[in-house]
């Protein structure tokens, strides 16, 4: 898929499947240790909840769980790259759905889009309905900040009908929604992942 790409964007690429990678073995690691009922796991959950609304790097109980190496040749500033808040954000994110949760609040192919739509059903919700206007929210953010804070609030939402999330993807989607013009990208792929929920939904309704 990248060898059609340009130099930059290859980079980006790189950069964006990286970050799901890194967040994908990260959440792996904490709920097998929490499998095992280790309160390092669960210290560390617990520091992720907090955290959510600080900067990447702000808290130094959280270094080993977040910080995010760089590539070489990457140039940063002393402000958090893309790469850093976006995992950082996803690993507070999936604290706050694994809290008081025994079973794996994190399921790779549980993309954002099918995981809004399967909220609105369990919900028994009208396409106007709450559910739908925070998804919108999300959708519509004009920037990572706010980005964050609606999934925060439905990603709550999720663990209360104990739907699970793909993080890996859900690090992608907050990269890539930094990226100029990537933001456009994200909505088009939640559109098309709520649509094909609803799909689904249809057609198994129709086989019953």
């Amino acid at each position: 898929m990248s060898e059609d790409l340009k130099p930059q964007q290859r980079s980006i690429y790189a950069r964006q499947r990286r970050v799901a990678e890194l967040v994908d073995r990260r959440v792996d690691s904490l709920l097998s240790q929490l499998k095992a009922d280790s309160g390092s796991a669960r210290a560390t959950l617990a520091a992720l909840r907090n955290a959510i609304a600080d900067a990447p790097g702000s808290k130094p109980e959280l270094w080993d769980i977040t910080s995010v190496h760089m590539m070489d040749g990457e140039v940063v500033s002393d402000d958090p790259t893309w790469d850093e808040i976006a995992v950082h954000s996803a690993l507070c994110l999936f604290a706050r759905h694994q809290q008081s949760r025994t079973e794996p609040m994190h399921r790779a192919g549980f993309s954002f889009g099918q995981a809004a739509k399967r909220l609105v059903l369990a919900r028994q919700e009208e396409e106007t309905g709450g559910v739908r206007s925070r998804f919108n929210a999300a959708a519509t953010s004009i920037s990572v900040e706010e980005l964050v804070r609606h999934l925060s609030s439905i990603v709550a939402q999720l663990r209360d009908e104990n739907i699970p999330l793909d993080y890996g993807a859900l690090a992608e989607d907050i990269f890539r929604f930094q990226v100029p013009g990537g933001a456009n990208t994200v909505r088009l792929h939640w559109a098309r992942q709520y649509a094909q929920q609803i799909k689904k939904t249809s057609e198994e309704s129709n086989e019953k």
